[in-house]
């Protein structure tokens, strides 16, 4: 799923319902935004969408109203694979085991121009690009704008 989650008016239930239906060593994978110090100025000048750090995202009463389509909470993957990990895992870590949890993407998603805009720099460039984002990987709590996230359901 590729910038699905966020979207999601109840992502537990996601998880739930997932777990249900995937075999076991069955995986769910997850590329989602990441709100890096760095990531998090671009994303509010550029990217409508916002984080809600504050939102309760293990309440079983989440919302009520009907939620839009195109509604979204870019936090929910921080929320639950960083912030508050721990409580993710004592809910669905006997279930779903996460066996990946990467911070990246420094430069090539915000310079592709994302899924809304045009690229930012010519195909040539990109190459370079590539090598100086290879090169800042330590720096990729600071700086990464995306998360990719592996789950597997577990063989019980």
């Amino acid at each position: 799923m590729i910038d699905v989650l966020h979207h999601l008016q109840k992502p537990l239930d996601f998880f739930k319902q997932a777990h249900q239906v995937l075999k076991p060593g069955g995986r769910i994978i997850l590329i989602e935004p990441f709100p890096s110090p760095f990531s998090l100025i671009v994303y509010k000048l550029f990217h409508l969408e916002p984080f809600i750090f504050h939102q309760n995202i293990f309440s079983t009463n989440l919302s009520k109203k009907t939620k839009q389509p195109w509604d979204s909470n870019q936090a929910i993957a921080y929320l639950l694979f960083y912030k508050h990990f721990k409580k993710f895992k004592k809910i669905y870590g006997k279930k779903l085991k996460t066996i990946k949890k990467q911070k990246f993407s420094f430069l090539l998603y915000p310079l592709s121009g994302g899924f809304e805009n045009k690229q930012l720099v010519p195909d040539w460039l990109f190459i370079l690009v590539n090598i100086t984002e290879k090169l800042l990987t330590p720096f990729r709590g600071l700086i990464a704008f995306r998360c990719y996230l592996v789950l597997q359901k577990t063989k019980r």
